[in-house]
């Protein structure tokens, strides 16, 4: 009783599935299909004749990536090669990326010297817009620069010539004398035009408890007396005109103002100092001969201070125009 079960299940599954693009069809629908030149058929921004752009794209299918594009951007010509560029439609160009030469920035005010662009540092009284920005500065800065190095001239000291007087019954010298001079400040107070008026502040003192001056005297009615002494420092103001010559263009030279004035309230008994002699009993010996040791001080000093004043005033212009112009050193 056999029984044949074998069942034949095979089936032919095969399928023709042919996904080939149809080459004259226009899959994007921009009304250009393979054939007649679509180089992207899935992009209808993309096809001969399309707009191009700086994105890195050929969307006109000329086999050139962003070649005459709509947006390009402008780059200026850097001909000295600081960074900035020439604002010069003339030597502009036009491009996606920047050609090599040229920068974004057009703000140069002077593209044939590298040291002019707008983050230059301006040099005062030059002549020059050195920082583009439209001016050239006279900045009175460096004339108190100036000011102060010609004050510094004299901070040393000053010698004072020693003196000696005498009279019927009376003799008296003062020896080893210079003055002590510590400079203070310069300010501009006013200017007119190319004139500044400068104020220059000093203290001034004779010698010190250190180093003392010498004093010797001798009346009818005393013996003859050796002390020694200094002046405590008092204020001196000195005021002077400066004139800035930049009628060239550029500052060429500085001169002194025909007049310069000093202020000096002088001194009284109470900055005059001694030892080895009482100031008070030696002014009554002197002022029994109609002399007084303050008042010789403080004529003294003044001549001193008048002389060591002119001094600094006589460097004040070249100190000035070192400071100011210091391309002519």
């Amino acid at each position: 009783t056999d029984t044949d079960t074998d069942t034949d299940t095979d089936t032919d599954t095969d399928t023709d599935t042919d996904t080939d693009a149809d080459t004259d069809a226009d899959m994007d629908g921009d009304g250009w299909t393979d054939v007649a030149g679509d180089c992207d058929d899935y992009d209808d921004t993309i096809h001969p004749g399309a707009l191009e752009y700086c994105d890195g794209v050929d969307e006109d299918c000329d086999g050139v990536v962003d070649d005459d594009p709509v947006d390009p951007s402008t780059w200026y010509d850097d001909w000295d090669g600081d960074g900035y560029g020439d604002p010069d439609l003339t030597y502009a160009t036009e491009a996606c990326d920047m050609p090599e030469g040229y920068v974004a920035d057009s703000s140069d005010c002077n593209d044939i010297d590298a040291s002019i662009h707008p983050a230059a540092a301006e040099i005062a009284w030059d002549g020059v817009d050195n920082n583009c920005d439209g001016e050239d500065s006279d900045d009175p800065d460096c004339i108190l620069d100036g000011a102060e190095a010609a004050m510094d001239t004299i901070s040393s000291g000053w010698p004072v010539d020693d003196r000696e007087e005498d009279g019927w019954g009376w003799s008296f010298s003062a020896t080893e004398q210079h003055l002590t001079i510590e400079p203070g400040e310069a300010t501009l107070t006013s200017s007119t035009a190319d004139t500044y008026s400068v104020t220059m502040t000093f203290s001034v003192g004779m010698n010190s408890e250190s180093d003392p001056f010498t004093l010797v005297y001798d009346t009818s009615i005393t013996s003859p007396t050796t002390c020694s002494g200094w002046v405590d420092p008092v204020p001196v103001t000195v005021f002077a005109d400066v004139d800035m010559d930049a009628s060239s263009g550029s500052l060429t030279a500085v001169s002194l103002g025909e007049v310069w004035w000093y202020d000096w309230t002088g001194i009284d008994d109470t900055d005059l100092e001694l030892e080895g002699c009482y100031l008070d009993t030696l002014e009554t010996i002197l002022g029994y001969i109609g002399l007084s040791l303050t008042g010789f001080y403080d004529e003294v000093m003044e001549e001193a201070v008048v002389e060591a004043m002119a001094a600094s005033l006589y460097v004040l212009p070249d100190e000035v125009l070192g400071e100011c112009a210091p391309w002519l050193d």
